[in-house]
């Protein structure tokens, strides 16, 4: 287990590919023309590299599914709030890939977590200062800003204003307007 978690690739839906082995028979046949046996043995080497990338892909997936378990190890055992900032930069440079590397495995991939299933790129979000000097995922501040809201008292709801004293207080830095951003991001009326 990675930090207490277990990564698995789930692709068994997804068919194991294999060279026919009709094809490889053929290639031994003496009585095969040198032209055919030349056009086999390209088709073969192409299915093998074809074969090989679709392995290095699952690999690539697999160290980018431990790298961000490993960073965001906080999210997956407490939830949204804890969501540390991350860039698909990080994380290439991490497993010593290229960003559109990253990229492209994530794309239209799902990550089932304590939390729920949720796209990788949710775990990826913009860098935000806080007071001490430190840094916190926009995401993150999204949840504490719907938490509060939440908890507000029904009868006398938080202004905009008032939400950036209370994430102020919590050591974020933050602008009224950022903060209406965010509420009209999370499809909360003022």
């Amino acid at each position: 287990p990675r930090d207490g978690y277990i990564v698995e690739i789930h692709d068994d839906r997804v068919p194991q590919l294999r060279i026919n082995k009709k094809y490889m028979e053929m290639l031994k046949n003496k009585a095969l023309d040198s032209k055919t046996k030349e056009y086999l043995k390209s088709k073969i080497n192409a299915a093998f590299w074809f074969i090989k990338a679709i392995e290095q892909r699952k690999s690539t997936l697999r160290e980018i599914t431990e790298r961000i378990v490993s960073v965001q190890k906080d999210f997956f055992d407490r939830g949204f709030a804890f969501l540390k900032p991350l860039r698909l930069k990080d994380i290439a440079s991490d497993v010593g890939i290229h960003e559109s590397t990253v990229s492209r495995a994530i794309s239209g991939k799902f990550v089932n977590t304590p939390q729920g299933t949720i796209p990788y790129k949710q775990f990826f979000s913009n860098r935000m200062e806080t007071e001490d000097g430190g840094s916190e995922s926009q995401t993150s501040i999204m949840e504490k800003l719907k938490i509060l809201i939440e908890n507000e008292p029904k009868s006398k709801p938080y202004s905009d204003a008032k939400l950036v004293q209370l994430l102020q207080a919590r050591g974020i830095k933050i602008a009224r307007r950022t903060v209406a951003k965010y509420r009209e991001m999370l499809r909360i009326g003022s």
